[in-house]
């Protein structure tokens, strides 16, 4: 099968898949959540790492995770911040007992998978408990906004792209692709926040907009930090086209984003 099939049917299914847990509700959800999490740490951790140090550090990664999902399934009364916050800390320890003076690359890594990959997530979790009887289907928006960016982005710069956005990073992003990526996703997401989201078509779109710029620099972060280790992919999960963190890359800056723009308006 050569690597265009495989692309696409490995698309269609990662599309199902994602339909499927955002339309069914708030535990299908929080699964599809759990997957990017656990999933995604490991293949950040395991970038760059030589066999010896990946194994050990993905031990450390396994318990981060498993308070992850304790705390992404519990449902608290309280704030899960402090949950968070005692996880990082105690993988710290275990991190630094682990690769002592020679641990601050690992370090590294857990900061910022608990910045990059946990926070966004824990903030998706908020909009599905919180947003969830407002705002039904608010993840699958999420998703919309960005396959129709993508998909306008790919398009308007195939055909009219000249002004390069950060060349030495993502040499096929350009300016006119990224603006035109958001008028799609502006007047699709609005469409689609009108019939199935319970929501004003007017800030639909503006969520559109929002979900196309933070998404475009999600996709940039990502290849900032592949680069950074020397891997072309971050994993190989998902045949033609790698890992989880490469696919759902966009999805992690545009949580934020959106989590923010509902809870202020």
């Amino acid at each position: 099968m050569n690597n265009f099939w495989q692309r696409t049917i490995s698309g269609i299914f990662i599309v199902v898949i994602i339909v499927a847990a955002c339309w069914g509700g708030y535990y299908s959800g929080l699964a599809l959540l759990s997957v990017i999490g656990v999933l995604g740490l490991d293949e950040l951790l395991k970038m760059g790492e030589p066999e010896d140090r990946r194994d050990k550090l993905r031990w450390i990664g396994a318990f981060h995770s498993l308070i992850f999902l304790i705390g992404l399934w519990w449902k608290f009364e309280t704030n899960w911040l402090p949950l968070l916050t005692i996880q990082l800390l105690i993988s710290t320890i275990g991190c630094v007992l682990t690769f002592q003076e020679n641990s601050f690359k690992e370090l590294s890594k857990l900061f910022f998978g608990w910045l990059w990959i946990w926070l966004p997530l824990f903030l998706a979790k908020d909009l599905l408990e919180d947003f969830l009887l407002r705002f039904p289907m608010i993840l699958l928006l999420v998703f919309v906004g960005l396959w129709t960016s993508d998909t306008g982005a790919y398009l308007v710069g195939k055909s009219m792209g000249k002004h390069k956005m950060i060349p030495h990073v993502s040499p096929n992003k350009t300016w006119e692709g990224t603006l035109g990526g958001a008028l799609l996703a502006s007047m699709l997401v609005g469409l689609f926040a009108h019939f199935f989201v319970h929501m004003d078509w007017i800030q639909g779109a503006a969520l559109g907009a929002l979900i196309a710029f933070f998404g475009t620099f999600g996709d940039l972060i990502q290849s900032v930090v592949k680069r950074s280790f020397g891997v072309k992919d971050s994993g190989h999960i998902i045949p033609g086209h790698g890992g989880i963190l490469d696919r759902f890359d966009s999805f992690l800056l545009a949580i934020p984003a959106v989590w923010l723009a509902l809870s202020l308006f």
